[in-house]
């Protein structure tokens, strides 16, 4: 397994979390870095 898409790209998850009552906040973690150890990506997202 080459932990990659078919593409070539890393294969990323996203884990959500609510942010106080009306936003949530998107942190991406790599196939890798889950595999390696837990550390993110770096990308976090909020939205509301």
């Amino acid at each position: 397994m080459t932990r990659k898409t078919n593409t070539g790209d890393p294969i990323i998850f996203s884990e959500w979390k609510p942010v106080g009552k009306t936003k949530v906040q998107q942190t991406e973690y790599t196939f890798d870095s889950i595999i390696e150890g837990g550390e993110s990506s770096g990308t976090v997202h909020q939205a509301e």
